[in-house]
């Protein structure tokens, strides 16, 4: 029997097969995928087993944070190339099979939201494409760290930006959302709904008036500790969500079912917190 070790090696050599890269640097190069290789941070929507043999924590159930790979890796799904087909896995277990400080998984990171549902493919294979929806914390919090990672990836490998400065409003929109006297303004190519979904339910910011100088902010309550380093560290990314769920399960409690030590760590988050939690928790 191959140890966990072994068997985490021989995912990454798969992994990489699957993207199209020689099994180990320097092997045989494989045919190109015919499909677009992402892994999806969505929503579980049943219980399911992780697709690493070498995981050592429970199932992943109902609601639980986790990555598709999509297209999956069975060799059925390559031969029938159907749509919505995927292989589930731990966050945490999957980071240690795909590098996210490299660029070339990296950049396969997608959350499901109301953006993306349609590269994941799932009403084709029967499923209601709400269901794998991520709250709007985790939305938020995954496209930021994308964005802060890349910029870590790219000093670290020399690679000169090309993107262009986001406009200013976009910019507000964005990260003053939710601070007070914040009024939204029209963001060019961008809808109204969606410049109301930004501004609103997906605020960054929650405050308690116009006279608020303590703003609480997601991404300095769980991105405060991005740097360099980070990219040094392989389970960022599940560290990150799973103190976010820790947080959103705190405040979603109600009084009579809390423990003493429930209620004092709600008491540590305060009202404002827990008003954008409920709010970023929800899809």
């Amino acid at each position: 029997m191959a140890s966990n070790d072994e068997e985490v090696q021989v995912h990454i050599e798969m992994i990489r097969q699957h993207k199209g890269l020689p099994r180990t640097p320097g092997g045989p190069q494989p045919p190109k995928p015919e499909k677009q290789l992402l892994f999806f941070v969505e929503r579980a929507v049943g219980n399911t087993r992780c697709k690493l043999r070498a995981c050592n924590e429970s199932g992943l159930g109902l609601g639980d944070y986790r990555i598709a790979l999509h297209p999956g890796i069975e060799p059925v799904n390559f031969i029938i190339n159907q749509p919505g087909s995927a292989d589930f896995y731990h966050i945490s277990c999957f980071e240690k099979i795909a590098d996210f400080s490299q660029a070339l998984f990296f950049d396969l990171v997608t959350p499901v939201t109301r953006n993306t549902k349609n590269d994941r493919e799932v009403l084709a294979a029967g499923d209601s494409d709400c269901r794998y929806l991520v709250d709007g914390g985790v939305e938020r919090l995954v496209l930021e760290w994308k964005i802060r990672r890349r910029r870590f990836i790219d000093a670290r490998d020399g690679v000169v930006p090309t993107e262009k400065p986001l406009q200013q409003n976009l910019k507000d929109l964005l990260y003053k959302a939710g601070t007070p006297r914040f009024q939204p303004s029209k963001v060019t190519d961008m809808e109204n709904g969606e410049i109301y979904i930004l501004s609103a339910h997906l605020a960054p910011n929650q405050s308690d008036g116009p006279n608020d100088n303590e703003v609480w902010n997601i991404f300095d309550r769980y991105l405060s500790t991005q740097n360099h380093e980070s990219l040094n560290d392989r389970h960022d990314l599940s560290k990150i969500l799973a103190k976010w769920k820790y947080d959103c399960g705190i405040a979603l409690l109600d009084e009579p079912y809390m423990t003493d030590e429930q209620r004092e760590e709600k008491d540590r988050l305060g009202p404002k917190a827990i008003r954008a939690l409920r709010r970023l928790s929800t899809l």
